[in-house]
């Protein structure tokens, strides 16, 4: 059960993008391998009783359900997921925006209603950071390009991580990486702006490091979603196992139902 359209945030119009490969966009490079879960089950925190099972989902486009895959998010499947396994009822609150990026995240979770749409939450998701690079990318073509982006996409992830926590000190509390949308694809290379497939890979690896360690750091559970998608070593083209949808960037109803397993298999009952 969805909860009430209202309690959805919006990022302020002066932080929004309307570049095409911005809108609604997680981060496309991949950020598994190390320090990401791989199935390890947990239970899932009981409501209280009587409850439904409180879910709150933050993030952009991916958890919003953007792109052109019309229909449900990984978070309905996951929703659904959870009320198969454990037989108890969800109510979701879905706060995900299309084309939010660190920055909108933090501002809508420190605001006292949004702050408080988090207490009491069982569960909560957080798949944020895409856009962040991708208003970098069409200029950088050298690793060291990238590296105040991360230090400062990471000072944010860590401010937003330890205020969900402080909101939600209870809450199991997952944290998902994303598939490299340019793995075996020169056209999603060239439409993205990375200046090389070694860039965009150098990139992948580093912002996996740091997203699980921002996870860990805080008491979460980082989901590899990019070995899901890449395969173990990286290079399968999540595009030719029909996991993304046509615009290269967002996934498609099977990447999102992908997905929604990946977070089952952490925690499901």
């Amino acid at each position: 059960m969805r909860g009430d359209g209202t309690s959805r945030y919006r990022a302020p119009s002066t932080t929004r993008t309307k570049a095409p490969a911005c809108i609604g966009l997680l981060l496309i490079v991949g950020f598994g391998l190390a320090g990401c879960d791989r199935g390890s089950e947990t239970v899932l925190p009981a409501p209280p009783a009587g409850e439904a099972l409180s879910y709150v989902a933050l993030g952009d486009s991916y958890p919003a359900g953007g792109g052109p895959v019309s229909g449900e998010s990984f978070v309905d499947h996951y929703e659904d997921l959870i009320e198969q396994n454990s037989g108890i009822e969800v109510e979701v609150t879905d706060l995900a925006v299309n084309g939010a990026t660190t920055e909108d995240l933090l501002a809508a979770i420190s605001s006292p209603q949004q702050r408080a749409g988090l207490t009491g939450a069982q569960v909560i998701t957080i798949t944020i950071g895409g856009n962040d690079f991708l208003q970098t990318a069409r200029t950088c073509t050298e690793p060291a390009c990238f590296e105040g982006v991360l230090v400062e996409i990471e000072d944010r992830l860590n401010v937003i991580a330890a205020r969900v926590r402080d909101a939600a000190p209870d809450a199991l509390i997952l944290m998902t990486n994303y598939p490299d949308v340019m793995a075996g694809s020169a056209a999603a290379l060239a439409f993205l702006g990375f200046g090389s497939a070694e860039v965009a890979r150098d990139i992948s690896m580093r912002s996996n490091e740091m997203i699980c360690a921002v996870a860990d750091r805080h008491g979460m559970r980082c989901v590899d979603v990019y070995g899901a998608f890449n395969g173990a070593d990286g290079e399968a083209s999540a595009r030719d196992k029909g996991l993304l949808a046509n615009d290269i960037i967002h996934p498609s109803e099977e990447g999102h139902r992908l997905i929604a397993q990946l977070l089952c298999d952490i925690a499901c009952s």
